[in-house]
């Protein structure tokens, strides 16, 4: 069996000592309990400080310097989250088992072994999830959530309609998974990666809720360890910008692929992205999400289900309360 863990990064020389180390403590941790190959590969997406330097020190310390089968360095033709995380996915095509931590995080020595736990004890999962995220900010504990709490082995298709909120077990992020990539590989719906910044989120709903199962677990040490609200971060900066409009470009994007490759209208379409848009707009995105939905109908009806329908209620009140978006026909029935 093998293992990818995927680490790309862009300007964290501050943080990627911290989240490499992480790293090593807990392949050390997990490869004297398991047998199992490991590599991490990782992916500088044109830093302009000394990430790539300080990377590569600490790995040529630890491990015989070019050593393959321990960790690689890979680079990308393009630049941005969407053109990273596809080509850390297209370089973990043979590995049985992937999973992503992102340079500015760190795990807990217990977190790989955990995970690997779920694949070993459960070989019919699709991918395994961590219930417990601790966030920092300015080295102090500020936030620790708790993502849910579900029997150990759950259907995908029954997490799917409460899966944006914070009180759910799964997360549409990729940061707190390990998955079975020759499960994924299945899938033929190219391609995996998609709108930069909210590509995980694309990723999760397109690809991954069309897997069968997965095994939540909380891990004793902590879990998953991120810093909150970094300064100059890449994701928070694709936040401020127009993130309204963003949220609605994802739904559409999500719904465009769902048509293009006949998804099944049993399929969970994520309405709870128009919330958010209303939330992180300004004045005018009320108005966006309501001609947004009256445009589309015809497409957005076909994914109305027992499933998303109250999260599509819940947005047309929001922006439209007295006509519901024209969808009252459907709503109030």
């Amino acid at each position: 069996m093998k293992l990818s863990i995927m680490t790309p990064f862009k300007n964290v020389e501050r943080y990627i000592r911290t989240c490499l180390l992480s790293i090593i403590n807990s392949i050390h941790y997990a490869n004297s309990r398991h047998s199992i190959d490991y590599e991490i590969v990782l992916l500088d997406d044109h830093s302009d400080d000394a990430s790539m330097s300080i990377a590569q020190s600490i790995l040529k310390k630890l491990y015989s310097y070019g050593d393959n089968r321990t960790y690689r360095f890979v680079t990308s033709a393009g630049t941005g989250f969407d053109a990273i995380r596809k080509t850390l996915f297209e370089e973990s095509e043979n590995s049985d088992l992937i999973i992503f931590i992102d340079s500015d995080d760190w795990i807990s020595d217990t977190y790989i072994y955990n995970h690997l736990n779920q694949h070993i004890k459960h070989p019919e999962i699709a991918a395994s999830q961590v219930a417990n995220i601790s966030q920092f900010k300015n080295n102090s504990v500020i936030e620790i959530q708790h993502l849910g709490v579900c029997a150990q082995v759950c259907k995908l298709s029954e997490l799917f309609p409460s899966m944006v909120g914070n009180d759910t077990c799964i997360t549409p992020v990729v940061w707190t998974k390990m998955i079975n990539r020759q499960k994924l590989g299945d899938v033929k719906r190219h391609p995996y990666f998609k709108m930069d910044g909210l590509n995980d989120s694309f990723f999760t709903f397109t690809h991954f809720q069309l897997l069968d199962t997965i095994a939540i677990f909380e891990d004793e040490h902590g879990g998953v360890f991120r810093r909150y609200n970094r300064e100059n971060s890449y994701m928070d900066s694709l936040r401020k910008s127009k993130a309204g409009e963003r949220y609605i470009k994802l739904v559409d994007a999500i719904l465009n692929h769902y048509i293009e490759h006949d998804y099944s209208t049993d399929v969970y379409l994520p309405f709870q992205f128009l919330e958010l848009a209303v939330v992180m707009g300004n004045n005018k995105t009320p108005l966006l999400v309501k001609d947004y939905l009256v445009k589309n109908k015809k497409k957005v009806s076909k994914y109305i289900n027992p499933h998303s329908i109250n999260a599509l209620a819940g947005v047309c009140k929001l922006v439209d309360p007295e006509d519901l978006c024209s969808y009252g026909e459907i709503l109030c029935n």
